[in-house]
């Protein structure tokens, strides 16, 4: 179930990264859903308190980053506790998060945004119809349950829903969708305003966020921005809270529940964000949330999978709170995009900090292969926990493949010989074993088990893409194209071709 999992994310990533070097995406059409449905309208007669929302103005901490200022708050009205948190970017922007809890059982609270403008428009991506609705006038009524762009007066906003959670354990939260409020547009007489409700139950908070700009935050007519972020979805199968990003949870996880989320360590929409950019949004969004996303890493320099892979468990006995070595490989890569995009040194820090960390974990937990010269190639598992309790792991080629192109990404931007020098042990691990992962009809084997086999379905076209990302950064660093890979990539292309799949990369 996890490599459906991994699926999934490459099925949505496709339309978000036009051309970059990452996860293997693919269109994704999705099932029309009429869950957002559940939704209710505001009813203001529910609330007997109402909070505007604020500004921080006297901030509990601050930080100063290379392109914004990032400020917390806390504040208390009446039965609830109001988190703030505010990136305050240098360019004029503002992306402020507020998260609500309440202390008890108590009213609601009604919620209030305020903007000043004579007229107003709403842009928004209709999953239903598939098509764009663009500036459309704002009047009041409720908001359709979706990412909306709205253009109030000189403010363009991206604003996200307000959610409300309960925590199911094990970094995986419950969308209580039936306690959800839709978002009411009232006019006033400076301009409209934006009406919610969060309603206070036991176990449960609510957040809300969104992205101003005194400037136009995405051109819709620029390059593939309509079909990239029709594809960006931070409401129904991805989420985003105050401490990162969630994921869809798969039925193979525990816990599991229906409209549940879990932190996923590879944020693949901020990857989308960052290296797909083109737009004002994706640009501030992917600087902000990269740095959020980085705070889950823990001290030894990566960031657990929280829930139990049930079949992880079952074939290996791997526990929850597991190092998945694809998911943060990927986290790494984006880290040195975002390090090369933003010049934010931090990012760079992080992504030496997972680099120290997987080359520990490279060097004690890999398969050691030799060639009739007695040279030595090294296969690096794919799991680990840190009780070390476990049967051992396979390695699956779509892993080391990423691995070793974050370790020669990092090598160069670092200077660091360490990490070259890893990364040419585990390729020539590969070049070794070239011809066992070729299967007859020409498809490849998705991994190498630890009693020396080989076996696994492979994914459509994953590994291939992963093939053809490795081949490019060779040929950056001035090692030239691998024949080993390309007769993988050979083997490979002879297979899809033959079976209908034109997706991967060219």
């Amino acid at each position: 179930m996890r490599k459906k999992l991994i699926i999934i994310f490459t099925v949505i990533i496709a339309g978000l990264i036009i051309g970059a070097n990452t996860l293997e995406f693919q269109t994704l059409k999705p099932a029309i859903s009429n869950w957002a449905d559940k939704f209710c309208t505001v009813d203001f007669s529910q609330c007997g308190e109402t909070y505007v929302q604020k500004k921080i103005k006297n901030p509990d901490k601050v930080l100063e980053l290379e392109l914004a200022t990032v400020q917390w708050e806390k504040r208390y009205w009446h039965d609830a506790e109001i988190e703030s948190r505010e990136f305050r970017f240098h360019n004029g922007d503002l992306y402020w998060h507020d998260k609500i809890t309440f202390a008890n059982r108590g009213k609601n609270l009604a919620y209030i945004i305020n903007y000043e403008g004579a007229d107003g428009t709403l842009t928004y991506y209709d999953e239903k119809t598939g098509k764009w609705i663009e500036e459309q006038e704002l009047t009041e009524g409720k908001l359709p349950v979706t990412d909306l762009f709205l253009t109030i007066g000189d403010k363009h906003i991206f604003l996200n829903q307000p959610f409300v959670y309960q925590d199911l354990g094990r970094g995986v939260v419950k969308s209580k969708n039936n306690l959800c409020r839709e978002i009411k547009v009232k006019k006033t007489g400076k301009g409209f305003q934006l009406q919610m409700i969060f309603v206070n139950k036991t176990g449960i908070w609510g957040e809300i966020w969104a992205l101003e700009s005194d400037r136009s935050l995405v051109d819709l007519d620029y390059k593939d921005m309509r079909q990239i972020w029709a594809r960006y979805d931070y409401v129904k199968d991805s989420r985003w809270l105050m401490d990162g990003s969630y994921y869809k949870t798969p039925e193979s996880y525990t816990p599991y529940e229906k409209n549940s989320y879990w932190k996923n360590p590879a944020a693949y929409l901020v990857g989308g964000f960052i290296l797909t950019g083109g737009s004002r949004a994706a640009d501030d969004l992917g600087y902000a949330q990269l740095y959020i996303q980085a705070q889950n890493m823990d001290a030894q320099g990566y960031m657990k999978t929280l829930p139990q892979s049930n079949w992880l468990y079952k074939d290996y006995g791997i526990e929850a709170g597991f190092f998945d070595t694809r998911f943060n490989t990927d986290l790494g890569v984006l880290f040195i995009e975002a390090y090369k995009k933003f010049n934010e040194a931090r990012f760079l820090d992080y992504a030496l900090q997972y680099g120290n960390f997987f080359a520990g974990f490279a060097n004690k937990y890999h398969y050691t292969v030799v060639n009739s010269k007695g040279e030595e190639g090294w296969l690096v598992q794919d799991y680990y926990h840190e009780k070390e309790n476990y049967r051992a792991v396979h390695t699956s080629l779509n892993h080391q493949l990423q691995e070793i192109r974050f370790l020669y990404k990092l090598g160069e931007i670092t200077g660091d010989a360490g990490f070259m020098i890893l990364g040419d042990k585990m390729l020539k691990g590969i070049e070794i074993t070239c011809d066992s992962w070729i299967k007859e009809d020409y498809n490849l084997h998705y991994c190498y088990y630890a009693d020396g086999k080989f076996g696994g379905v492979d994914y459509p076209y994953l590994t291939y893409n992963d093939l053809f990302n490795l081949q490019e950064i060779l040929e950056e660093t001035g090692k030239g194209r691998n024949p080993y890979l390309q007769k993988l990539m050979n083997a490979k292309k002879i297979y899809m071709d033959a079976n209908g799949i034109t997706a991967y990369k060219k």
